[in-house]
């Protein structure tokens, strides 16, 4: 399995690559992520946990989408 493992300082909810914001990237590899193409770290997953529920899913990655087209 060709899994890419991301790491470094995150802080803000929804925000996987660290820019500092959530953009379409984010969500990028949010999918990549459930689809099993990316790993996560601790941090990143616990960012991504929309629900709160201990499991980053697609349930997780359509409130984030929400999220990414109401700041539009």
């Amino acid at each position: 399995d060709a899994c890419r493992a991301w790491g470094a300082g995150y802080d803000l909810a929804g925000d996987l690559d660290g820019d500092g914001e959530l953009t379409d990237a984010d969500i990028e590899m949010l999918q990549q992520y459930i689809l099993g193409d990316l790993e996560l770290t601790e941090d990143q997953m616990a960012l991504m946990d929309y629900d709160g529920n201990g499991t980053v899913d697609i349930r997780d990655m359509i409130q984030w989408k929400k999220v990414l087209l109401t700041q539009a």
